[in-house]
């Protein structure tokens, strides 16, 4: 059979070339953010053409090694969560998080010259590995922009639901094929949903400025705020959480804050941003960690766990656990047993 074009590549055709375009106009906007998220489109978008390849089976006439971009899909998961992390100005997704990429580039290369029969189950198990990398990803990267969702904003919440979509359509297509449900109509579907999400990305991005934002950026460029008045600011915040402990408010919101001091949330945003090093949520947090400390060490009362961290201004424990890790390094249980084992009287 000839290698030929039909309707539907020629579309997936044009869209994984618009997303190779679209993630080098997103590097252009310098950013460990759009460093991220550009190179989401661009694993996308090649993944996308090796499916082309695949239908119009053009793949036969192409070079072995372009093979190895199916196995993109063990990138996908780790940039994307790097991306919606990157407001953090600290944060980096360590090199452990490629190690399966480089298993699969392994695998890739020893292939050729293993038997048919054990060629077809290292296929089948790399398979099955890919699609639950993939749904742990889209499963932490939705958890964290939910729970974070005051930083995060609602554009990252999309984007997470927009690729766990894609997970569960990866899941589908394979379910599809082992149980031999698989038409070519279906085959094509998981492409739809990996267009969808470069389209989606390139409409917004068209619309304004919401993909290429980044919330905890050095400079808020339109604010006008000079250095003098960021400082005055800085102060009435701290204040605010300090003297009036409003960290303590389970529903602590930005413009909560911001309707409290008469001043405007953006210019919070900002200030807590260049000024503190974080995101407000973060900056807000710190406080109530703190808060919680002082009432694990408190020799007058022993507290249960959740209540801490209810009485530090946490309005659920999964919340509580994670804030307290993240700038303790430690859960608060364990916190608490080690007191326990210094001050006996503690307990």
């Amino acid at each position: 059979m000839e290698p030929s074009l039909n309707t539907w590549t020629v579309i997936f055709l044009i869209a994984a070339s618009q997303g190779i375009f679209l993630a080098v106009v997103i590097w252009t906007k310098r950013h460990q953010a759009n460093g991220y998220l550009g190179a989401v489109v661009l694993a996308f978008s090649l993944m996308l053409l090796y499916y082309v390849l695949y239908w119009t089976g053009y793949f036969r006439l192409a070079p072995r090694w372009l093979g190895v971009l199916q196995g993109m899909t063990f990138l996908l998961g780790p940039l994307f969560y790097g991306y919606v992390r990157s407001d953090e100005r600290l944060f980096r997704v360590g090199v452990w998080h490629f190690v399966p990429f480089v298993i699969y580039l392994i695998h890739f290369l020893v292939l050729p010259f293993e038997s048919l029969e054990l060629r077809r189950v290292l296929v089948r198990s790399v398979t099955v590995l890919q699609t639950i990398h993939l749904f742990v990803y889209a499963a932490v990267a939705l958890r964290w922009t939910w729970v974070n969702a005051l930083a995060s904003g609602r554009w990252r919440i999309v984007l997470s639901v927009l690729f766990m979509g894609y997970a569960l359509s990866f899941l589908l297509y394979y379910v599809l094929v082992w149980t031999g449900l698989l038409k070519i109509e279906y085959d094509y579907f998981i492409s739809v949903v990996a267009g969808a999400f470069i389209y989606t990305i390139g409409y917004k991005g068209y619309q304004g400025r919401e993909v290429f934002h980044v919330n905890t950026g050095v400079k808020y460029d339109r604010s006008g705020l000079s250095q003098s008045a960021a400082e005055a600011f800085l102060a009435e915040v701290k204040r605010y959480m300090e003297e009036d402990k409003g960290y303590l408010n389970n529903d602590l919101k930005l413009q909560y804050m911001a309707d409290e001091l008469a001043i405007s949330a953006n210019h919070i945003s900002q200030v807590v941003n260049e000024l503190e090093g974080c995101n407000f949520t973060d900056f807000v947090n710190r406080y109530r960690v703190q808060e919680a400390k002082r009432l694990l060490q408190d020799e007058a009362h022993h507290y249960k766990i959740i209540q801490i961290a209810y009485l530090a201004g946490f309005n659920n424990k999964a919340t509580f656990n994670s804030a307290f890790k993240k700038f303790v390094g430690v859960p608060p249980s364990q916190f608490k047993k080690a007191l326990n084992r210094q001050h006996p009287q503690l307990q």
